[in-house]
């Protein structure tokens, strides 16, 4: 009977972390909109062609409705996937995380495998778990902190699944060293 339980706290524990990421991927994404007319439109390429139309009648602040109003990118997805993750396990390594924590965690990072969005990033992010589960990173880190603090660890290993996409995709890589994580994501941090 203990086992169906913690089963379903695992399930609903999962399902109400994926309604946070959404919430905070809605409320990310309505205060970029909010933000202002130039910030938004100078995205675009012809961003010069657009400013210098006459304003039509619509809803939209500015009288513009620029291409791609109200969809995102799947670039604008995962950095927003990428700030929740790493927010959600900086601030996790702030408290006493205990296992089940840590094992709710993992499976957040590894359910977007299966929920993101982009079936390439999907299937792309998949082989990188597969290539590096959290159980063979916790292996390569035996001779750290890792009894100390586990949930430093777990932040340091989403770090180098990031940098692994990164790399993928040609972009600039973050340091995972410890101190570096807590300034980056901790909750209040300037780079919050």
């Amino acid at each position: 009977m203990q086992d169906v339980f913690r089963s379903s706290r695992v399930r609903v524990t999962i399902g109400l972390s994926v309604i946070v990421l959404l919430l905070f991927i809605f409320v990310l994404y309505t205060q970029k909109l909010s933000e202002g007319n130039k910030t938004y439109i100078t995205e675009y390429k012809n961003a010069d062609a657009l400013l210098e139309q006459p304003k039509s009648k619509s809803n939209s602040k500015c009288g513009l409705e620029p291409p791609g109003l109200g969809t995102l990118t799947k670039e604008e997805v995962g950095r927003m996937t990428w700030s929740f993750m790493h927010t959600m396990l900086a601030n996790l390594r702030s408290t006493n995380s205990s296992s089940s924590k840590v094992s709710e965690a993992i499976q957040i990072v590894k359910s977007t495998t299966n929920l993101f969005p982009c079936v390439v990033c999907s299937e792309d992010f998949s082989n990188i778990l597969t290539e590096l589960p959290y159980e063979k990173f916790v292996l390569s880190e035996v001779g750290s902190n890792y009894k100390k603090n586990p949930s430093n660890v777990l932040s340091r290993w989403l770090c180098v699944l990031h940098n692994k996409v990164n790399t993928k995709l040609g972009k600039t890589l973050f340091s995972c060293e410890d101190d570096d994580l807590e300034k980056r994501w901790k909750m209040g941090s300037k780079k919050c």
